[in-house]
C-alpha cells in the first residue's frame, strides 16, 4: 500500500503526527514517539519507550523497555540504550520548580553501551570508548569546562 509508513509500530502504539521516524524503524507495545521527535532509520524501540519533542535518535539505533528519551537528548548512530536506563534533562530536578525553559542537552556518542539502570545527568557528554582506549586524550578532545561534565560507561570488550 502507498501509505504505509516506512516504519513497523504495534498497535498499541501511539505515533504523534509530527515524529519522524526512519525507513526499516520498529516500534514495539505502549511506545509514544511524541510530535517533534526525531527517530532514525533501522532503529529498535522496545516496549513502554517514550520519545519526546525536541529528541533525536540516531540510525540504528537500539532503546531497550522501560526508557524515556526526554527534549534535548541526542543519541548518536549505532548506541545501545539498556533496559529501563535513566535519562533526564534537568540538572537538580524538583517537583514544586517549573524548568521547562531550562531544559539542557545530553549527547550519547557513537556506539555507546549504556547499562541497565544506569543513571545519566543532564548536561552530560557520555563518552564509550571501549576499544579504543582514548581516555589520556580526553583533555586534549574536550575542553576543561566540558570535561568536569565527561562519564565513561561500558565496559572493554575483547
Amino acid at each position: 500500500m502507498p501509505d504505509d509508513p516506512p516504519y513497523q509500530a504495534h498497535p498499541s502504539a501511539v505515533i504523534d503526527e509530527g515524529a519522524v521516524i526512519g525507513q526499516g524503524t520498529r516500534i514495539w507495545h505502549f511506545c509514544h514517539i511524541c510530535s517533534g521527535a526525531d527517530v532514525g532509520s533501522g532503529c529498535s524501540l522496545g516496549q513502554n519507550v517514550m520519545v519526546a519533542a525536541g529528541a533525536k535518535v540516531g540510525d540504528n539505533v537500539k532503546i531497550q523497555n522501560n526508557v524515556a528519551v526526554y527534549s534535548g537528548v541526542i543519541v548518536e548512530d549505532d548506541a545501545f540504550l539498556g533496559p529501563s536506563c535513566v535519562l533526564t534533562n534537568v540538572s537538580n530536578p524538583r517537583s514544586q520548580v517549573s524548568r521547562k525553559s531550562l531544559y539542557e542537552k545530553t549527547l550519547f556518542l557513537v556506539a555507546l553501551l549504556l547499562g541497565q539502570m544506569q543513571p545519566s545527568s543532564a548536561a552530560s557528554l557520555l563518552v564509550a570508548m571501549p576499544l579504543l582506549g582514548l581516555e589520556p586524550l580526553l583533555p586534549k578532545m574536550f575542553p576543561t569546562t566540558v570535561l568536569s561534565w565527561v562519564i565513561l560507561v561500558g565496559s572493554k570488550v575483547t
